[in-house]
């Protein structure tokens, strides 16, 4: 399948389906969130972490260059409520995840988002968690890409 056919049918599977989130069990939400928190604390600690009201780069390189010139790495704090990731887990799960953009030297479009996801679903221990996080980072960047904008936040695991 194409790139331009998978963003199609995610973004349209993102914007049918109703959230899902009360279908999932407590217990795997719990674990969801635990292994969020633990991933955030294996984070380097010489790594400062600023949550910022504001979209704070323009591209990959801009956050290169913060993290490896001045051990800095801004996450944005805008649009900030998840039901799945309440209060500050939403920004660690943020965290985590623009880290690895670092990591794998991977851009912030579609492509790049899948990349980021295919390295971080080993963080997730279950099938569960794992279709959770392909909510959270394929089918939400799917949806902005095709509908070019942020859809509103919810969870499907279909």
């Amino acid at each position: 399948m194409k790139t331009e056919q998978l963003i199609q049918r995610e973004a349209l599977k993102y914007e049918r389906f109703k959230c899902q989130l009360t279908l999932i069990p407590l217990a795997e939400i719990e674990q969801f969130r635990s292994e969020v928190e633990q991933a955030y604390e294996r984070l380097p600690k010489d790594l400062d972490i600023s949550f910022v009201a504001r979209e704070p780069y323009e591209n990959l390189r801009e956050m290169t260059l913060d993290i490896q010139f001045a051990g800095l790495m801004c996450v944005s704090n805008l649009h900030n409520t998840s039901e799945l990731l309440p209060g500050d887990l939403n920004l660690k799960f943020r965290a985590v995840h623009d880290y690895f953009h670092y990591l794998l030297q991977q851009e912030f479009d579609f492509k790049g988002e899948l990349n980021v996801y295919k390295a971080t679903k080993f963080l997730h221990k279950s099938d569960i968690g794992k279709r959770i996080l392909y909510s959270e980072i394929v089918l939400q960047a799917a949806y902005c890409t095709y509908f070019g904008t942020f859809g509103k936040q919810k969870v499907i695991i279909n």
